[in-house]
């Protein structure tokens, strides 16, 4: 008799504690429930919000990381914003307005850009300082990149001529050209140079240097 009521208490407590570790299960399915529900509506109401259209540059938080309100998610540039800083000699930024096209070549890319800021004053390397702003839509092109810069400018007008061919002989300048089957030496006067070659008023156009 004992034994069989001592096996009816076991057996009671056995079924209050399934039903009591379901129960609590239950409790933290419907808790967990609740939490997700609530994280649902919360995101809902999320929203992050950029001063003006861009391209992404620079992240500040990781997938799955929490952001009070007012922090910083990321890096946002407006590509037309971009500037190229450069220098190029006194000689030819006078000829680099402002509005001037040129071209800025970074890897098997090209952008254009237009000429915005021009110090006309040497500094200390000899070189002036010029700034060109970004035209259009621009990919893969980030703050601090490096690239070459590209441009075209009518230096002088005149017979060009190889630099190798220009001779001096006190203040004047010659150049060795072809006539008749001689060779004559012609003065002439300098009116610019760039890529091995001057530009020369002195001598008729065609003539064989």
């Amino acid at each position: 008799r004992v034994l069989f009521e001592g096996a009816q208490g076991v057996l009671a407590r056995a079924k209050r504690a399934g039903s009591e570790g379901l129960a609590a299960q239950k409790l933290s399915v419907q808790q967990a429930q609740n939490r997700l529900n609530q994280l649902e509506r919360d995101l809902a109401k999320t929203r992050v919000i950029a001063p003006f259209s861009g391209e992404i540059v620079e992240t500040y938080a990781q997938t799955g990381e929490f952001l009070s309100s007012g922090n910083k998610a990321f890096r946002l540039i407006d590509p037309s914003s971009l500037k190229v800083r450069f220098s190029v000699p006194s000689s030819e930024a006078s000829k680099l307005t402002v509005g001037k096209s040129v071209l800025l070549k970074v890897a098997d890319q090209t952008f254009p850009a237009r000429v915005s800021r021009n110090s006309g004053v040497p500094g200390e390397n000899r070189l002036v300082a010029l700034e060109a702003r970004m035209v259009g839509v621009l990919r893969g092109v980030r703050p601090g990149t490096s690239g070459r810069l590209e441009y075209r400018l009518t230096l002088a007008k005149g017979v060009r001529v190889p630099t190798a061919a220009l001779r001096f002989d006190g203040d004047k300048r010659t150049v060795l050209t072809v006539e008749n089957g001689r060779s004559v030496a012609r003065e002439v006067t300098v009116l610019g140079d760039a890529g091995g070659e001057v530009a020369v008023r002195g001598i008729p156009a065609g003539t064989t240097a």
